[in-house]
């Protein structure tokens, strides 16, 4: 497993309310076990971050041209579309005008995507299997590798992720996504990198020309690094 979480590099705060008297009798939702307002509210949320394909009355909206695929990020302010060439990334706030597009550099197009719930898939030829998770803390964005690349060296593994429109820049053990303004509007951080066996293989990320690299020190490990 080759993960890592795209974040809004703004989060809101939340508001704080004036807690109220409770109700004499309670109704709806609060009527509810504790387990089953969890459960509720689970659903709830699952449902607001699911991936769905877009209706046809979607499709013909201009910035819908060449989407598939359609999800939104509440708690981080992200929109997501997702098309054959990639994933576009976009603000959700009104005031914000971003967009990037993230895909694997040089993969060509998917030979299949599958889409389940909150999750997508893209798959490779190269045998690389590219997914996006929408979580409620961000979109976790991996890779899964069925076998070495013929341009890894010494069992290293540099995986080139092109981003267009915007620009990245080393924070930390993460990067940050730049708009045209040199503002960071995403983090790209929390990198974990597993074998077939449960082991951690050393990991970073660095930006590059065209987007940023992952670099795995693979040497002994075992496929599919998943």
């Amino acid at each position: 497993l080759v993960s890592s979480t795209i974040l809004d590099a703004h989060p809101l705060v939340a508001a704080q309310t004036t807690p109220q008297a409770p109700a004499k009798q309670l109704t709806g939702a609060a009527s509810l076990s504790d387990s089953e307002q969890q459960s509720l509210w689970k659903a709830f949320s699952e449902a607001r971050r699911e991936i769905r394909s877009l209706t046809p009355h979607q499709a013909s909206m201009p910035e819908n041209e060449d989407v598939l695929y359609y999800a939104s990020n509440h708690g981080q302010r992200i929109r997501a579309r997702f098309r054959e060439d990639g994933l576009r990334l976009e603000s959700g706030y009104p005031n914000r005008d971003w967009n990037g597009l993230v895909r694997l550099a040089d993969a060509g197009k998917p030979q299949a995507i599958r889409q389940e719930g909150t999750r997508l898939e893209y798959e490779y030829a190269n045998g690389v299997i590219e997914w996006f998770y929408n979580r409620p803390d961000g979109i976790e964005h991996g890779y899964i590798l069925n076998q070495a690349s013929p341009s890894s060296t010494d069992g290293n593994i540099a995986l080139q992720v092109a981003i267009d429109g915007l620009t990245t820049e080393k924070t930390g053990e993460g990067l940050q996504f730049l708009n045209d303004a040199g503002e960071a509007v995403l983090s790209y951080n929390q990198l974990k990198v597993w074998d077939a066996n449960g082991h951690s293989l050393p990991a970073r990320l660095q930006p590059s020309n065209d987007g940023l690299e992952i670099l795995v020190s693979a040497k002994n490990a075992a496929y599919p690094i998943i």
